[in-house]
């Protein structure tokens, strides 16, 4: 039990500090929200009062415990005239962070969703540079070329190098071949990719598995005067 720092709000009986657990998972078994806070609320008569704007922690951390025996009945009798009120704050505020938790991930889904399909187009985009501009294309250009010669040997080049000139189209050719199917199995592989991301990974992971779960961790009466 303490005093409140500062003296606590005006007009109030006392001040609880009510620190909690909370613990989300999203429907790949990820936590992705643990946190421990604060709640902050003054005691006036026998009602448990609405919330104090939230204070860091080295702030609520100024008070001085006591020991005397009247400091420590005063701080029972508020605290069991607002018990039950204090289980209603914590049910509350479960419900209350389910739905933030539940909106941020919505959103924070569609904005990994924008990004995976951007990484998908640009990754395609590569693939599809190399097949159009890079090996392929150097590869087909040579071909040709060797084609306008093997025409040209038929007039007076020798019968071995003609052989020579069709060897070397068709092993070119097979790598032309070995190279499209090469590109058009990475391309299925980005497509499996995208699927499996966009559809099954994305999903389950900006979907909560139930509910926030909300524990209670600690609780502190203040005193007006500066006990707890």
């Amino acid at each position: 039990m303490d005093r409140p720092p500062g003296g606590g709000s005006q007009g109030t009986d006392a001040l609880i500090l009510f620190s909690v657990e909370e613990l989300a998972v999203n429907e790949l078994r990820e936590t992705f929200h643990h946190w421990v806070r604060t709640l902050v609320f003054p005691i006036r008569g026998d009602r448990l009062d609405d919330p104090l704007p939230h204070r860091p922690a080295r702030v609520l951390n100024h008070s001085r415990p006591t020991h005397e025996k009247a400091d420590h009945d005063r701080a029972s009798e508020l605290l069991g005239e607002v018990i039950h009120d204090l289980k209603q704050v914590l049910t509350a505020h479960g419900q209350d962070l389910s739905r933030r938790l539940l909106q941020e991930l919505q959103e924070a889904g569609e904005e990994a969703r924008r990004q995976e399909e951007a990484r998908y187009r640009s990754r395609l985009g590569e693939v599809s540079s190399l097949i159009s501009e890079n090996t392929l294309a150097k590869l087909e250009r040579e071909i040709a070329k060797l084609k306008v010669q093997r025409q040209q040997g038929l007039l007076f080049d020798a019968e071995a190098r003609l052989e020579a000139i069709d060897r070397s189209i068709e092993e070119k050719q097979e790598e032309v071949d070995r190279r499209k199917k090469h590109y058009e199995e990475v391309r299925g592989q980005l497509e499996r990719e995208r699927e499996r991301v966009q559809k099954r990974l994305l999903p389950k992971r900006h979907a909560m598995a139930g509910p926030a779960q909300v524990f209670p961790v600690t609780l502190e009466v203040r005193l007006p005067g500066g006990a707890s």
